[in-house]
């Protein structure tokens, strides 16, 4: 590979290094040179490790011998490691050498220069940076020109986009007015738990430090420290922590803001400075603080680096082997699989080659300690003897799922992601062809154009135009030098790895809280085994370089991949890679019951929907009058439930809406959606029909009784006595009320039968106990009668007792589009019938029905 690419790669990405024991300081931090950014290393520093037990006066003797030997001054001791200083033009590859075959030395390395993933980026990028003022920008590499398409989005624009929402049910979701524009809350699940009350384990968030006073983090925020300046004040002087620490635990219902993923607090440990880089050794001992904490649990760590380190590999085996902390880790946005690969597209097993990032490359077992893939990989980890990867089980990479946004705005275009999977170099325009969408791709189901990726890569999150909270405290280097935050609301859209790893720090804290004997490991296999959707894999075939992605100008669609599959290779296939699902991994569930007034089609607004379990309520919601959906969520999976409605005017009391009948859902995205749901006021008798396909044109007939014989229904019935609509004030004292599916989309028809005077629970015309009223539901021989169709008969708020019949018959089989007028083939389903105040199931197809039956 070209030396100045892999310079680039070092260069960009953070390599973070630590020590597997507690911490102690030698003496005050020097003051270190100018660091340029293009540096790999600070110049004139060395960290050496030494052998346990070399030295009975400990590391700091150690140390001083040997900077007395070589004329270096000890800067700092951590563990069993030591910072040298020489001076700062000295040859530090030369003294790695020379130190490393030092008695009692283990080994030598250079003090990395480690940055914020984000900050070194292709500079048509705007990712990990805040954007631009007054609008969001959204760009996408066209490999055909080498160019980008952009569009601008603004910000009022994206605060309005989910506006809806905020009229939807209460009290199912939180006061935050923003809780929609953090799109990730919602696409990762969380939104579904959130009232959950368990103790969130705290999370350390190894960073540019939290500023604990934003309005949105305060009292979420615990005390840490800062490695940087040497002090107990983690001050985030950067941005990058705190937006980190928005989108783990942003104070939920608490009227400001958004919310977070969970509740936990937040421990800052600052080990970047305010322009985003670090030294290893600061963050060597920033990892070994969090590994000490009793209270964590969880090490985000948004940042990585371009190659292993065995001081690196060893503080995170400590922290996660020895102290049983799950590390969380960004993949890193160089858009690459791999480095070192050859010029044929071959990654040789047991080579030099090497993920794109680490530690989070670590987070698979077939990737040895050295940071080589093994022998056999990805399907073995045979590494050497003494080579093994002993972090995987308890470290998860984080690779980043593009915007939601991007769906609504991309480049005027249709908003799919067109991956020419079949190589043609044609885009396929017809949309209801199959072939197009073998091409065509929801973003959201797709990487983002700067995520790396790869079988390495274990999960995959929100991180593209994330919103999140920044400081309020006080000026920032992000807000300073780059805008962020341009109208001073403490909150902005970044893009990243960086932003995706905190939505899976966040459900490991959510996680634990729900199973709190699990082990790290646990918790991992946990959050990797559910997921709200499988991403969509799919590649280019003719993508030159596999390992570049957008990078590689080979492909001809709009993007290389959606996600990757193995036709470049196993190494390459994400196709078990799941989309982070919060409460899938909770084993928790949500219903989603849509509520209408059965007269009029428009959301019932007050109805307050139950879901029981047995006698004990579990959730409830109030429909709002701007959407029919309510969402009874953070429901655990083990239990069955019941639902009942309460509407004053049209319940007489809670009213169990599907009697004899429980709910048992899936963990995770949407749990299930319950059917459609209308009813109709009190003080009359209505049957309603229900269907769940939108758009299906069925229809609901009432046949009288035959003294006095007539169908109530939308006409055309093949009945002589077709009364069509009918009256309510004369003859027949009965009205069909809407047209469902036809002159709408909504499944639902109803017919008010008017209650014989003086006896308010028999319709009309029931004056003797032959007397009936026959209900009949037909689609005219569409086909469209083939599916779920529920019926329900009201009285007095009620539903009269065996009237909830839910059809269990298949009609209208061959869906032959017959001639209206020719009734006599046409299929219809008879649910059931009244006579005086009691209703007969009965549940069958067959021709229309001629008086007399």
């Amino acid at each position: 590979m070209k030396i100045y690419r892999l310079l680039s790669i070092l260069v960009m990405l953070a390599m973070l290094f630590g020590s597997s024991v507690g911490m102690g300081k030698a003496q005050a931090k020097p003051q270190r040179t100018e660091v340029s950014p293009d540096a790999l290393y600070v110049p004139g520093e060395v960290i050496v490790a030494f052998r346990p037990g070399f030295s009975t006066g400990g590391t700091q003797a150690a140390a001083l011998a040997l900077a007395n030997q070589v004329g270096a001054q000890v800067a700092e001791v951590a563990g069993d490691t030591a910072l040298l200083q020489f001076d700062e033009s000295a040859d530090v590859a030369g003294l790695v050498t020379q130190l490393s075959g030092a008695a009692g030395v283990a080994y030598a390395e250079p003090n990395y220069i480690r940055w914020i993933p984000e900050m070194k980026m292709d500079p048509t990028k705007v990712v990990g940076h805040p954007q631009r003022p007054t609008e969001v920008t959204f760009r996408v590499r066209d490999a055909r020109g080498g160019g980008t398409h952009e569009i601008k989005l603004s910000l009022s624009q994206l605060r309005s986009m989910k506006s809806i929402r905020k009229g939807l049910a209460v009290p199912t979701w939180p006061t935050d007015p923003d809780v929609w524009t953090q799109w990730g809350w919602e696409y990762s699940d969380a939104n579904l738990v959130w009232p959950d009350k368990a103790p969130n384990p705290a999370v350390c968030v190894v960073d540019t430090g939290v500023d604990g006073k934003h309005p949105d983090l305060a009292g979420r925020v615990v005390p840490g420290y800062d490695f940087v300046n040497e002090d107990s004040n983690p001050a985030d002087d950067n941005g990058h922590g705190t937006h980190v620490s928005g989108t783990i635990s942003a104070i939920i219902n608490n009227k400001k803001g958004f919310a977070g993923i969970s509740t936990a607090k937040i421990v800052p440990v600052k080990v970047l400075s305010a322009q985003g880089w670090g030294t290893d050794f600061d963050i060597a001992q920033g990892l070994t603080y969090c590994a000490n904490r009793t209270d964590v649990k969880v090490i985000n760590m948004s940042l990585g680096g371009g190659a292993p380190s065995i001081t690196e590999y060893n503080a995170l085996n400590y922290a996660i082997n020895t102290k049983g902390k799950l590390v969380v880790a960004a993949a890193g946005n160089d858009s690459m699989a791999y480095i070192d690969v050859d010029e044929n597209n071959a990654i040789t097993p047991g080579s030099a080659d090497t993920p794109a990032s680490f530690p989070a490359g670590w987070a698979v077992d077939w990737i040895c300690k050295d940071g080589t893939l093994a022998p056999g990989a990805p399907t073995t980890a045979n590494c050497a003897s003494g080579n093994a990867n002993a972090l995987a089980d308890g470290l998860i990479s984080v690779g980043a799922a593009r915007s939601y946004y991007y769906y609504w705005y991309y480049d005027g275009n249709d908003g799919l992601i067109w991956v020419d999977t079949n190589g043609d170099g044609i885009e396929p325009t017809d949309d209801t062809d199959p072939a197009y969408w073998n091409e065509h791709f929801d973003p959201v189901d797709c990487a983002t154009d700067f995520s790396n990726y790869g079988a390495w890569v274990e999960i995959i999150a929100p991180g593209e135009d994330i919103y999140s909270t920044v400081p309020v405290s006080y000026n920032y280097y992000e807000k300073y030098f780059w805008y962020a935050d341009w109208d001073g609301d403490g909150y902005d859209w970044w893009s990243g790895t960086s932003m995706a790893t905190p939505h899976v720090a966040g459900a490991a804290a959510r996680v634990w809280s729900v199973f709190p004997a699990y082990s790290n490991s646990d918790i991992a296999n946990q959050l990797l085994s559910v997921s709200m959707f499988w991403p969509m894999h799919a590649m280019d075939p003719h993508m030159t370089n596999a390992w570049e992605g957008y990078y590689d100008t080979g492909y001809r669609g709009e993007a290389p991949f959606c996600w990757p599959d193995g036709t470049k290779g196993p190494l390459y296939d994400m196709s078990n890679v799941p989309y982070l699902d919060v409460a899938g991994a909770m084993g928790r569930t949500a219903l989603w019951q849509p509520v209408f007034e059965a007269i009029t089609g428009l959301p019932l607004a007050g109805t307050t929907v139950m879901a029981y379990s047995g006698t004990t309520l579990k959730d409830k919601a109030i429909v709002s009058a701007n959407s029919r959906w309510v969402a009874l969520i953070n429901l655990p999976v083990s239990l069955s439930y019941s639902i009942k409605v309460n509407k004053a005017g049209y319940t007489y009391g809670a009213v169990d809406i599907y009697p004899g009948r429980t709910w048992s859902c899936g963990p995770g995205y949407w749990g299930c959606d319950l059917y459609t749901l209308s009813i109709p006021p009190m003080g009359r008798i209505t049957p309603v029909a229900n269907w769940d396909r939108d758009g299906s044109d069925l229809d609901l007939y009432t046949w009288l009784p035959s003294a006095h014989p007539g169908v109530v229904g939308p006409g055309a019935s093949g009945h002589l006595q077709d009364l069509g609509p009918g009256d309510l004030s004369a003859f027949p004292f009965a009205r069909w009320n809407r047209d469902g599916g036809a002159g709408d989309w909504l499944g639902a028809e109803s017919i008010t039968i008017m209650p014989r005077p003086g006896f308010p629970t028999i319709p009309y015309y029931n004056l003797t106990s032959t007397d009936q009223y026959d209900f009949f539901v037909t689609d005219y021989g569409s086909g469209e009668l083939n599916q779920d169709v529920f019926f329900r008969l009201w009285v007095g708020g009620k539903i009269v007792p065996g009237s909830f019949v839910v059809k269990s018959v298949t009609c209208d089989t061959d869906g032959a589009d017959n001639i209206l007028g020719n009734f006599d083939d046409e299929v219809w389903w008879h649910a059931g019938y009244i006579q005086g105040s009691t209703f007969t199931l009965d549940d069958q197809c067959g021709p229309v029905p001629i008086w007399p039956y």
